[in-house]
This record gives C-alpha cells, structure tokens and sequence, in this order.
C-alpha cells in the first residue's frame, strides 16, 4: 500500500468521531465495539477498537475493487466511487435495517471481520470489513494500539477535561464580578436614600461549590459501561475534534476531513513519569512548539477581562447615578410645584 496514502488516512481518522456498535458474533453473543471511519475518493479506512484492543483496515480503491468482484458480484461493474457512498452509510452509524454479524479470529492475525447486509434499491449489498489487530510488536510506520488509543482516545480526554476546568474556573471569576456589582447596586441604593428590603444571599465560593458538587457526584450511579457512549457524545468532545455541530456540514465533509494543528502534532508519551513541564505544558499551550501557540497566546489574559470589566461596570454605574440623580431632580421639581 502507498505510505503517503496510509498516513493521509491515518491522520484523517484521529478528527473522525467515534460511534457505538453493538456486533452480533457467530457463538451468539454481542461485542460492544466503537468505529470510526473516513472516506475519500481513493478509498477508505476504518478503525475499530472495544477501547481494550484495535482493529484497522485501509482499503484503497484497487482493494475496494477487488473486493466489490469478490463479495458483491451484482456490482462488479460498478465504478469505485458509486459504492463508497453505501459501504459509508454502513459505518457511519448502526443501521436497524442492516445486518450485522462479527467473526474474530483468536489467532496471531486476531483479524475481525464485520459483515454488514443491506440493500441498494432493490438488490441485496453486503460488504465485509477485513479488519487486522493492531499488536505491539509491529514495525514502523504500522502503528501499536497504544499509539492509537493515546492519540484517539486518551489526548481528546485529557484536552475536553483541561477545557473544562477552564470553563469552571471562568464561571466562577464571573460569578464573582456579578456578585461584586449587585452589592455595588444595593450600597449606591441605600447612599441614595432609597430603601428596599436586603436581600442578600452568601457569596459563591469554589469551596462551596466543590462541595455541593461532591454529593451530588457521590450519589450519581455510573456504570462503567455507559462512560465511552457518554463521553463521545459530549459536546466538547466534539469541539476537540474540530467537528461542526450542524449535522448537513458534518455529512458534507466527510470526504474532506483534514486534523487541526493541535491533534495532528500529538506530542508522544515521555519515557518518565507525567509531570507538569511535559504533556500537559505541550498540550495547554505553555511550552510553545509552532506557529499555533502564538495565535493561542494573542487571547485576552485573566487582568485584561477583569480590566475590561471593571470598566464596563464603571460605565453602568455612572449611568445609574446619573439616572438616579435625574428621578431626584424631577420629585424636587414636583414638591415645589405643589
């Protein structure tokens, strides 16, 4: 197979989602597998991996041909490019009315293979995927199923979790500054001889929060096996992909997907322990390492959102005097008419 082919696709995948599959297998029991797939006009590429172990295959389209006149007779004559789109419909979710079966070879090529029939108007279409496991000690540039469960799995996890501290911590310091305006509000209120019923409620702290948090987490039920399903479809998860929430764009990209900067330069595990200078420096942007960090470094800092803010709530306190001081003007005005 072409290595600039391979590695395209490789690389295509890692912004590709994930989506749940349930696989009947021929001793009737069902393997619980996730599957993401690309396709493009010279073939395609899946992955599928039960997050303990991984399965690929890259089909070009002299292999996708091959296979049309071994598995799909009926369409041998069918160019490339008109059956990419039904083999994709097969991956691309679990359709009810396709038939699954999954047939593992517990051998050294461990391959897996995922029958899927389904129907082109009227005449019956099954393809088979010819997927080979990923082992450890395969040579280079064939990638390991540590490789591809760290870049796949493990950094889009670690980056939805960065983020969202991020957003909590944000949400705290505003939560503050609003806190820190109603009190402002109420004392101006009072200075002004206006005389209204206090109301005011405790300051948010994160300790507090932290704490309410913490029983609700101790009392939640989770079942390990809803985790994957619910983590894949989370929303920042989807954001670290790159991917667009509108479901049409997402349909019409599938065959022009190209990884962003900060997934396709995945940094590799460190040889020692995890420590605060290595992955995750690279990861948030501390450790520059390309042009991407310097577009990241241009964001607003902390002291200038709070400067911003601090003079915006100026502003509107001027205006309430201001507002204040005319109502005041105006019952002066009245009195002395009366």
């Amino acid at each position: 197979m072409d290595q600039d082919a391979n590695e395209t696709f490789q690389a295509a995948l890692k912004t590709a989602p994930w989506a749940p599959f349930q696989l009947p297998t021929a001793d009737g029991t069902i393997l619980q597998t996730f599957i993401k797939a690309v396709f493009k006009d010279q073939g395609y590429a899946i992955l599928v991996s039960d997050f303990k172990r991984v399965w690929l295959e890259i089909a070009t389209d002299e292999k996708v041909e091959r296979k049309l006149k071994s598995y799909a007779k009926n369409f041998s004559e069918t160019p490339v490019s008109g059956m990419l789109p039904y083999i994709e419909s097969y991956v691309h979710s679990q359709k009810p009315n396709v038939r699954y079966m999954s047939f593992f070879e517990p051998d050294e090529t461990g391959e897996l293979r995922i029958h899927a029939t389904g129907t082109v108007g009227t005449v019956t279409f099954r393809w088979v995927f010819e997927c080979a496991q990923l082992h450890t000690d395969v040579l280079p540039p064939r990638p390991v199923p540590g490789d591809v469960l760290y870049s796949h799995l493990s950094v889009p996890l670690l980056m939805v979790v960065m983020e969202q501290d991020r957003r909590i911590q944000k949400l705290l310091t505003l939560l503050g500054v609003k806190e820190r305006e109603l009190h402002e509000c109420h004392d101006t209120m009072t200075f002004n001889g206006l005389k209204f019923p206090p109301k005011r409620s405790d300051p948010i702290t994160a300790e507090a929060f932290s704490s309410v948090a913490d029983e609700e987490f101790r009392s939640m039920h989770v079942t390990k096996e809803s985790l994957p399903k619910a983590f894949l479809e989370n929303q920042l998860y989807r954001l670290v992909l790159g991917k667009s929430d509108n479901a049409t764009a997402v349909a019409k990209d599938t065959r022009s997907i190209s990884p962003p900067a900060n997934l396709e330069r995945v940094p590799t595990l460190p040889a020692g322990p995890i420590t605060s200078s290595g992955i995750f420096a690279s990861l948030d942007g501390s450790s520059p390492t390309g042009p991407d960090d310097a577009s990241s470094s241009q964001a607003p800092s902390k002291k200038e959102i709070e400067k911003s803010l601090e003079m915006q709530r100026r502003q509107e306190r001027e205006e309430r005097l201001q507002k204040l001081q005319a109502e005041q003007q105006q019952k002066k005005k009245r009195r002395k008419i009366l």
